[in-house]
């Protein structure tokens, strides 16, 4: 009893510490142009093959994006589509470590945020 009550306040512990590393960042949106076969539904891009899986190491991370418009948004990290957030809500998604892009896109094609880079921590990601 005593090793259990231990490894819950280790686990917390833990858990409080990598929380106060995460980062906020603010992606603005932009207005979708209508142009012929240019833009392709994220949904159309669901692809069960890209799941990698390491057996020793954890690669993965969390990330938290907040929907803070009036639009339903499909979500793509690396291309891979990751699901659809409701009209000011937030979800939180497990990615690979080291992603390079976050893609979202209005589920009616009318807007669209885009952030690119090198993420290997846990990052909030706030539409706008």
């Amino acid at each position: 009893m005593k090793n259990l009550f231990c490894f819950i306040i280790f686990f917390i512990s833990v858990t409080i510490v990598f929380s106060q590393n995460a980062k906020t960042i603010e992606i603005k949106g932009s207005t979708i142009t209508k142009t012929r076969h240019t833009n392709v539904s994220p949904r159309s891009q669901i692809n069960d093959n890209n799941v990698v899986v390491s057996p020793l190491i954890s690669t993965a991370i969390t990330i938290t994006v907040e929907n803070s418009t009036g639009y339903y948004v499909d979500v793509m990290i690396d291309n891979n589509y990751k699901g659809t957030i409701p009209a000011w809500g937030k979800s939180i998604i497990t990615v690979p470590f080291h992603f390079k892009t976050i893609y979202c896109q209005s589920v009616g094609e009318t807007k669209e945020w885009l952030n690119t880079g090198d993420f290997s921590s846990n990052t909030t990601f706030k539409l706008q």
